[in-house]
């Protein structure tokens, strides 16, 4: 019966050679080679040997179940690990959601701040250049106060009022003769001013006139009468 059942096991093996031959690996021969050498039974006891591979394979069977079945808690808490990392994960990318948001809100308000400042700028400069237009045409038409005094109350009989009457006209000349930028001339300012600058010269003007006639008229006191049918002697 033994011989019978060794012929089975190697016709069975046999058969599955022939079904699909797998080559041992070097690994494998040398595990086989130590079962056998562990096992004192010979090949005709092949029922004892059988039973020895049975229990042998049967505690490698427990060993496997326990290894999948620790495997599936490993598994079931690596599920658990990773279904945790991915809540986080999705907790993470909102929050970098809404942080992109407010950079992009920063970074928009920062774009209109630099236009802002940059229009601040342009309107910096363009008042410095209109307040520096505006100094000069103050500068051009100022008229000071002593010139304006000498220009309405000239006093043209003593030789200081006669210098003081000479300045103001010429500084009054010179006001009036300024050259200043048309879009600047529309200004009120300026038009006040030059009407005041015309009130002066007039007023001036009249005192000239009212000295030079007075004048005329003392000079011609001193001048010897003029006969209206003057003496020509003829000639013979």
């Amino acid at each position: 019966m033994n011989v019978l059942v060794v012929v089975c096991f190697v016709g069975s093996v046999e058969a599955v050679e022939a079904e699909e031959y797998l080559a041992l690996s070097e690994r494998e021969e040398q595990d086989l080679e130590k079962l056998m050498s562990q096992c004192e039974l010979g090949i005709s006891n092949a029922e004892a040997f059988m039973e020895i591979l049975a229990k042998d394979l049967s505690v490698l069977d427990g060993a496997n179940v326990h290894s999948v079945l620790a495997s599936e808690q490993q598994v079931a808490l690596l599920t658990v690990q990773i279904e945790a990392a991915i809540g986080e994960a999705e907790k993470l990318e909102s929050r970098l959601d809404s942080y992109d948001e407010v950079l992009c809100h920063i970074r928009d308000t920062m774009e209109k701040m630099e236009e802002k400042n940059l229009l601040i700028e342009v309107a910096n400069a363009n008042n410095q250049k209109l307040l520096a237009q505006l100094q000069t045409v103050i500068s051009q038409l100022d008229l000071p106060s002593k010139h304006q005094s000498a220009l309405v109350d000239a006093d043209l009989t003593s030789s200081q009022g006669l210098a003081d009457a000479v300045a103001a006209g010429k500084a009054l000349l010179a006001a009036m003769n300024a050259e200043i930028h048309p879009a600047l001339v529309r200004l009120s300012a300026v038009q006040e001013q030059r009407k005041r600058f015309d009130k002066w010269k007039s007023k001036f003007s009249q005192t000239i006139s009212r000295h030079l006639n007075n004048l005329f008229i003392h000079l011609l006191r001193f001048l010897p009468p003029v006969n209206d049918k003057p003496d020509i002697k003829q000639r013979k």
